[in-house]
């Protein structure tokens, strides 16, 4: 009897120790999983941090590129077609009124009209022609720090068309004042001579004339032109903003996949580390002999 308490006493004892040996490797199992899990949750969130804090610096910048150049662009058109617009209807006027500059040289090229009459109509002819300089004057509009003026500069306007360093160049007409008209027709023959027709003679009714149909032709096609282009940069920018935003939410979607995969590859490895402590015990276990040999095998049963 005294053997078998004694035996008795010794496989309880052994199985009290087994037992708390195997509840000490659970409960270190589920410390590292606790541990990794927090670790991985920590990692994880400093991880998705630090990208998603790249990614939306990156995306910022490639963002603020790019609607700078659209602004830019945009901008250099829309000076362009102010100055185009300006231009033109600074020309229109010029074209009427050189219509009238017509019908009074017209009555001074009369030899019979007397000093009175005129001086009549040498005051309206002033008077049109003032109204031609500052017709020409009007069409001075700011761009940036400079001025520009399609009619009267000796230099056109260079207009940025798109981000890649596309240009257009808008010419000027580089007019001399009132285009070339005299100040004043002081005999019937002054007036003869500024009618003469000739298209190529410089001062010539016909060459003012002629000169503002040229530039209302030119005008129109380059206004064109800058609105169609100053329309596809707009939609160039929308597109532009639409695609990046789709971009950064696609990059967004990724960065959260993958942390998801690392956070359950650092799981799996406290898992698996619980999983060893357990085989490293039921080793130990296998090793008792003799008489304990059933109870071990009770205790191998309780660990599988």
């Amino acid at each position: 009897m005294a053997t078998v308490n004694s035996t008795y006493n010794y496989s309880s004892s052994l199985k009290e120790q087994s037992i708390a040996a195997n509840q000490q490797a659970q409960a270190k199992a589920k410390a590292a999983d606790t541990s990794s899990s927090s670790s991985s949750t920590s990692s994880s969130s400093q991880t998705q941090a630090s990208q998603t804090q790249s990614t939306q610096t990156q995306s910022t910048q490639t963002q603020s590129t790019k609607e700078q150049r659209s602004i830019t662009v945009q901008q250099s058109l829309s000076q362009g077609k102010t100055a185009v617009d300006a231009a033109s209807k600074a020309n229109a006027s010029i074209g009427e009124q050189l219509k009238k500059v017509k019908d009074v040289a017209t009555q001074l090229a009369d030899d019979t009209l007397d000093s009175k009459k005129r001086e009549e109509l040498q005051a309206q002819y002033s008077k049109l022609r003032d109204g031609i300089i500052a017709a020409q004057d009007k069409a001075t509009v700011k761009n940036g720090d400079n001025k520009v003026n399609l009619l009267t500069d000796k230099k056109g306007q260079t207009v940025s068309t798109n981000g890649r360093g596309g240009e257009q160049e808008v010419a000027s007409s580089a007019s001399a004042k009132a285009l070339g008209l005299p100040e004043k027709i002081g005999s019937a023959a002054d007036a003869k001579t500024l009618l003469s027709g000739d298209e190529k003679k410089v001062g010539s009714l016909a060459n003012a004339q002629k000169s503002t149909l040229d530039t209302a032709t030119r005008l129109a096609k380059d206004g064109a032109s800058l609105s169609n282009r100053l329309d596809i940069a707009k939609a160039q920018g929308t597109a532009s903003d639409t695609v990046t935003s789709k971009t950064d939410s696609s990059k967004a979607k990724a960065t959260d996949s993958k942390l998801t995969e690392e956070q359950q590859k650092l799981r799996d490895q406290a898992i698996a580390q619980a999983q060893k402590a357990g085989e490293q015990m039921k080793n130990q276990l296998a090793g008792i002999s003799g008489n304990n040999k059933n109870a071990a095998t009770g205790l191998l049963g309780m660990l599988s």
